[in-house]
């Protein structure tokens, strides 16, 4: 399940708990898009202490909006993800390095307040 939490207007914000569906990656994308539409770079925080796995859709659509999104991922300033998983941690620090642009960093779980933050401090403009 996905909740999208209060957070600025420039940062969208969600909790993860159990595995995450096609629907909650779908309202993901959503949030995603809509913080696009309304500002030129966003940042991202995902508290994912919950999370028990993902759905093969779910991945599928992650792959699939990762290509879709190649050229602008200059849009998306940061990331924060709360976890204290180890295997979610690796995912993390694995992924970022295919999208060096994206300062992707991950918390413990009992720095989830320092998180969001972090994630929420104001966007500089950035060269494309």
């Amino acid at each position: 399940m996905v909740t999208e939490l209060t957070a600025p207007p420039h940062v969208a914000a969600f909790r993860v708990e159990g595995k995450l569906t096609e629907d909650g990656y779908d309202a993901v994308v959503a949030a995603l898009e809509s913080r696009l539409a309304e500002h030129e770079r966003i940042a991202m925080y995902f508290d994912m202490r919950g999370m028990s796995g993902m759905t093969p859709a779910a991945f599928g659509k992650d792959v699939a909006y990762s290509v879709r999104k190649l050229g602008e991922w200059h849009r998306f300033a940061r990331g924060a993800v709360v976890t204290d998983s180890d295997w979610l941690t690796g995912l993390v620090r694995f992924g970022s390095a295919f999208f060096p642009r994206i300062d992707m960093r991950v918390f413990p779980g009992a720095e989830h307040e320092q998180a969001l933050a972090w994630a929420s401090r104001p966007l500089e403009p950035r060269d494309a």
